[in-house]
């Protein structure tokens, strides 16, 4: 079990006491002369601040045993008390505590403000819970998309429809690309009646216009064939260039598709990061922060009321003051006097 370190409470005011005592040195002609000059504070304010040194002491002996109390709590919850030790440590030395009263108000504050570093780690658990669940559930989805045999559309659709038109699937897509690879292929040998049933299974019964165009381009290269041989048909004709252009904008439309398909059912986005980190609609949540404007409420309460408290002393001690000055003037009403007979002397 981690023993209780209070190393980081700043306790470098702290007085070292000694264990063991032994008995003082014999005084020396010098001793009476050294004792005079170090007589300790003379003015009022200044015993008033010596007169309060045990208070301040004993409020940096109370944070330490306060500290080692909840020291096995904190270790349990998995939280840091030295970083606990430390905020308190940083409190004590902002707000000087002068007596016990005061001394449990800083405790309490330190104990606060804990719970709401405590409030805020849960509101950032539950955003990243958010986080950790929207990335398994596309995960999921891309694992099932993997392994998805083949696309769930039936050879009468695909004739009816086309395979463009049919239901997004990755398998839709590499068949896709590779089936305009195979017409681009059957081109290039001047096979245009195998590109043309290829282009029908592609596009279907009602292509579109690009679609309806390669297929008319690809007849009209089917017919000069047939009817004029393979002379007849030039790498330099506008059919031809229109085909493959045809055929590029196709494959690159696929391509862009396949993009869009994975970016909706795998991909995760910094979009979907950023709103899984917006607060959830839940009961856990709106407790959360209810419970941090109620310790923000109560940590107000407790600072304004030390604050109170150490304005009274203050106004206190200014009495103090006062009366002792006044109580010495009263004592010695002669010397104002022989002050200014002295100065009218000299």
């Amino acid at each position: 079990m981690e023993s209780c370190d209070m190393s980081s409470l700043p306790v470098d005011s702290v007085p070292q006491t000694e264990t063991s005592f032994s008995p003082p040195p014999p005084a020396t002609p010098e001793e009476p002369k050294r004792r005079k000059r170090s007589g300790g504070p003379r003015t009022f304010g200044g015993k008033r601040r010596s007169s309060l040194n045990a208070l301040k002491h004993g409020a940096y002996v109370t944070a330490r045993s306060y500290v080692a109390s909840v020291w096995h709590n904190l270790k349990d919850l998995g939280e840091d008390p030295k970083e606990f030790a430390h905020m308190l440590g940083l409190l004590i030395k902002a707000h000087r505590p002068a007596n016990e009263a005061q001394m449990m108000l800083v405790e309490e504050i330190a104990s606060l403000r804990w719970q709401r570093r405590r409030n805020e780690r849960a509101q950032a658990g539950a955003m990243m819970l958010n986080l950790d669940r929207m990335e398994n559930e596309r995960g999921r989805r891309a694992w099932e998309i993997d392994r998805q045999p083949e696309s769930n559309a039936k050879r009468d659709d695909v004739v009816e429809v086309g395979l463009l038109a049919t239901e997004d699937c990755p398998t839709k897509f590499i068949e896709a690309v590779r089936w305009i690879a195979m017409v681009r292929q059957s081109v290039e040998q001047f096979d245009f009646d195998q590109a043309a049933t290829t282009l029908r299974l592609l596009y279907g019964r009602n292509p579109a216009v690009r679609g309806t165009s390669v297929i008319e381009f690809c007849s009209i290269l089917a017919k000069r064939q047939d009817a004029e041989g393979d002379e007849a048909v030039s790498r330099d004709s506008d059919e031809y260039k229109e085909i493959l252009r045809y055929l590029a904008e196709e494959e690159s439309e696929v391509l862009a598709a396949y993009v869009l398909y994975r970016r909706e059912n795998v991909d995760v986005t910094r979009a979907m990061r950023e709103e899984a980190l917006a607060p959830a609609d839940g009961e856990k949540w709106r407790l959360l922060i209810r419970q941090l404007m109620v310790l923000d409420r109560q940590i107000e309460r407790k600072t304004r009321l030390l604050l109170a408290m150490q304005e009274v002393d203050r106004k206190a001690e200014e009495r103090l003051r006062e009366q002792a000055e006044a109580m010495m003037k009263r004592l010695d009403p002669e010397e104002p006097r022989t002050r200014r007979g002295g100065a009218e002397g000299l």
